[in-house]
C-alpha cells in the first residue's frame, strides 16, 4: 500500500517522533511510505530507513523561535 504522512515538522517531541516511528513501522511491514513536512532533526531517521521525504514549506502560528 502507498501511504503519505503529512506533518508540520520532524523535530524531537510528540508529533515528530510519532510520525517517524509510524513511518518506520509501516515500511517494515512492506508499505511504500512518503513523509511530507518542513523537515527537522528527525529527517535523518527517515533517510536511514530509505523513506522518501518531500519538503513542504509549512509554517504554523504555534511556531516558537
Amino acid at each position: 500500500m502507498n501511504i503519505l504522512l503529512i506533518t508540520t515538522r520532524l523535530n524531537l517531541g510528540g508529533i515528530g517522533v510519532y510520525t517517524t516511528s509510524l513511518a518506520r513501522s509501516l515500511k517494515d511491514k512492506g508499505h511504500k511510505i512518503v513523509v511530507a513536512s518542513s523537515g527537522g532533526t528527525l529527517l535523518g531517521e527517515l533517510k536511514k530507513k530509505g523513506i522518501e521525504h518531500i519538503h513542504l514549506p509549512i509554517d504554523t502560528s504555534a511556531d516558537i523561535g
